[in-house]
């Protein structure tokens, strides 16, 4: 599995349930069930960590993500194998999946902050620091 990976779930998946994510997302076989249970449920998510907004445009989650140091190249998990499991750039990112309802997430390993969005269209940015 990869660091940025392994980054994301010890810093914003619960405690109890990090191994499970760790052990799905690096098997071939059951990545994709993996990514499936983390993103499109999210119960698993430190939510105390996540904050929900009420955003219409790609551009208000731009500056919000600027505002936390978020760098142009983002990790990206998404239920979609094209998507899933690359750099991309938080541009992209947002014109390819904003308001769309797709489970994705897009994280900057380094500031360790980023973006979520939902299938029913939550859109959540995340911090460690917040």
């Amino acid at each position: 599995m990869s660091e940025v990976l392994n980054s994301f779930i010890d810093n914003f998946v619960l405690k109890d349930k990090r191994e499970r994510y760790k052990s799905l997302l690096s098997s071939k076989k059951r990545r994709k069930d993996g990514v499936w249970d983390l993103l499109h449920d999210g119960r698993h998510l430190d939510k105390q960590r996540f904050q929900l907004y009420l955003i219409k445009e790609a551009d208000d989650v731009l500056k919000k993500l600027q505002k936390l140091s978020v760098q142009n190249s983002v990790y990206v998990l998404v239920n979609n194998e094209d998507g899933d499991g690359r750099d991309m750039s938080i541009h992209a990112v947002l014109e390819d999946y904003f308001g769309k309802q797709v489970d994705v997430l897009a994280y900057d390993h380094v500031v360790k902050a980023g973006y979520y969005e939902n299938h029913e269209g939550e859109i959540y940015v995340f911090s460690k620091d917040d």
